[in-house]
């Protein structure tokens, strides 16, 4: 994956996802970056990972799952 906020550089984001993840990458922090973002689809919980912060992790409960 290459980060925005460190002029592209690549990065790997061990632990990040896996099955039974939906990805939605989008500026979610709003510095006109896109974020990292997944959605654990079987408990409804995003991980977004917030480029303003140095890509730390955000989790936000939807209570949506399918």
């Amino acid at each position: 994956m290459k980060l925005s906020g460190s002029g592209y550089a690549t990065a790997t984001l061990a632990g990040f996802g896996g099955t039974g993840y939906g990805v939605a990458a989008a500026d979610y922090d709003g510095d006109g970056k896109a974020d990292p973002a997944l959605l654990d689809q079987a408990t409804g919980i995003w991980h977004i990972k917030l480029s303003a912060s140095g890509y730390s992790e955000a989790l936000l409960a939807s209570g949506w799952t399918p």
